[in-house]
């Protein structure tokens, strides 16, 4: 019973975070990502503890991110798979793609910053880049969905 607690109260904070995100995104608003990260991770941590599952809250944070990123992509008419790198957390897995693309050009650009600047037109105009976004995004849920594999089989 307490392990559905923690699943449906990490689901529900995930819906609520990624309306509040939505929120603020389409006004163009700023996002305080790293505020905002341990907030909601507070929130569902304090849950897992309070219900005796310590090692749960990781499983929890793994299915936290799926949740939240699937919902808010949604909400934002976006593909399931998008990652943005405004994000550092999504900017980890966008940087498997982009290594690959450094190496094969041989060119090393200005990392996140450019990243960042760029990303609204390259996702827009750019077929290639759109695909290298979304296997970011993919390689995101399976690193999650394996974690929280983990998390379930070992607690």
């Amino acid at each position: 019973m307490t392990y559905t607690l923690c699943i449906l109260w990490t689901l529900a904070v995930a819906l609520w975070a990624a309306a509040d995100d939505a929120e603020r995104i389409a006004p163009n608003e700023p996002i305080h990502h790293v505020r905002s990260w341990f907030i909601r991770a507070a929130l569902v941590a304090v849950v897992c503890l309070a219900a005796g599952h310590p090692w749960l809250t990781v499983g929890m944070g793994a299915l936290f991110s799926m949740a939240f990123r699937y919902t808010l992509n949604k909400v934002r008419d976006l593909d399931w798979r998008y990652v943005s790198p405004s994000s550092w957390y999504d900017w980890q897995f966008i940087r498997v793609y982009r290594t690959q693309t450094i190496f094969a050009n041989g060119v090393v650009p200005n990392q996140r910053e450019e990243d960042v600047y760029r990303h609204g037109n390259r996702y827009e105009c750019s077929g290639s880049y759109r695909i290298k976004i979304h296997r970011a995004g993919l390689l995101a849920y399976i690193v999650e969905a394996g974690v929280l594999a983990l998390t379930i089989l070992l607690v």
